[in-house]
């Protein structure tokens, strides 16, 4: 009988950590995919704003 209550625990215990780690890695994931079009989006924003900066100096942007 204790034997079966010990396995239940660790089942229960390992199935929490997986339960876990799945959890942090899609979080992981979400956060470095929204970086990275929030730099996307920046970097088209930056250079939007440096070909008006140019073409307000007189050059023309390609």
């Amino acid at each position: 009988m204790e034997s079966a209550t010990l396995d239940l625990v660790i089942t229960a215990a390992i199935m929490l950590i997986i339960g876990f780690g799945m959890g942090w890695g899609v979080q992981y994931h979400k956060r470095r995919i929204t970086t990275e079009l929030l730099d996307r989006k920046w970097a088209i924003n930056v250079s939007a704003l440096k070909d008006e900066l140019l073409r307000s100096q007189g050059f023309r942007a390609h």
